[in-house]
């Protein structure tokens, strides 16, 4: 059988994959985020979800690994300094 889901909390899980790899690429912290608090929110995050049957899990990692994708393809290529 399918579900249809409504939400934006796949963009949510995105944006959080974006930054785990911001925080790595920056030697484990980026800002006031350390590698230890984000894996400890994304942890937290998937375990709350997979508590709720009514959750699209599958969103949640897809985004989650989007993210994670996407930074890393923009990471590859160099900034352009500013004159």
């Amino acid at each position: 059988s399918f579900y249809r889901t409504v939400g934006a909390s796949g963009a949510v899980y995105g944006i959080m994959g974006a930054l785990l790899v911001l925080v790595i690429l920056h030697h484990g912290n980026y800002g006031h985020i350390s590698l230890k608090r984000m894996i400890l929110a994304i942890v937290y995050m998937i375990y709350t979800g997979l508590q709720s049957p009514v959750v699209n899990n599958s969103a949640h990692i897809g985004g989650l690994l989007s993210g994670i994708v996407i930074m890393l393809i923009l990471a590859c290529f160099p900034k352009k300094k500013e004159k």
